[in-house]
């Protein structure tokens, strides 16, 4: 009990070390590293980070709060499992709240923002012929979040953000391939080029129309 209380001390009085370890853990699982229904063994982590348990264990709790880790009394914290049901759901809340961002994209995109979406697309298209999933998937929905931070809304970009995790954790079930990526391609394109002309209409319609096959293809993975 005094370890306990003394650890907790330590935590209040270092709260970057948690911030650190919860940085480490999140990557782990959104890489895959650490998927879907694994522990998140503390011991393990508590050597391989060389720390003690209780900043892993405020990492978890925090982890659970922003949807990615389910903690069970007694036995310990797991790695979400989302369903197919939950995922829909979180999808549909996530294309309004992209759909709300993309209203105010284009009145306030600025030429620096155009190049560099215009990089991470470029990127993106690395990451495919190299054939490293991983890479595409995690630089596809940064590229994302980008587009939504466009909206000039912290809060809205922070709840997007938190959504789009616990889609990668379903996608994660599934998606062992890469899309249609000659389609993909060209809706980011298309994309890009609405916002370089400041076309709103263009931009929202070619943004839907994206959305919409990315969605068909998440939720339709048959698992």
């Amino acid at each position: 009990m005094e370890n306990d209380a003394v650890n907790e001390l330590a935590l209040k009085r270092n709260p970057s070390l948690v911030s650190l370890i919860y940085e480490k853990l999140e990557n782990m699982i959104l890489s895959g590293q650490l998927r879907s229904g694994d522990p998140v063994n503390e011991r393990a982590l508590s050597m391989q980070f060389e720390v003690s348990r209780a900043p892993i264990r405020e990492a978890c709790r925090r982890l659970e709060q922003a949807g990615l880790v389910s903690i069970i009394d007694n036995r310990g914290a797991f790695v979400r499992e989302v369903s197919k049901t939950t995922a829909t759901e979180v999808y549909d809340v996530a294309r309004l709240l992209s759909s709300e961002a993309a209203r105010h994209a284009v009145a306030n995109v600025t030429d620096e923002e155009v190049r560099k979406l215009t990089a991470m697309v470029e990127h993106i298209e690395r990451d495919a012929n190299r054939d490293d999933l991983s890479s595409y998937y995690a630089h596809n929905d940064l590229f994302h979040l980008e587009l939504v931070k466009l909206g000039r809304n912290d809060k809205l970009a922070e709840l997007y953000r938190s959504l789009n995790n616990e889609l990668t954790l379903y996608r994660q079930r599934g998606l062992r391939s890469f899309p249609d990526f000659e389609r993909s391609l060209a809706a980011h394109r298309s994309i890009i080029e609405a916002l370089a002309r400041r076309d709103s209409a263009a931009y929202q319609q070619a943004l839907d129309a994206h959305s919409t096959k990315m969605t068909e293809r998440l939720l339709n993975l048959g698992v």
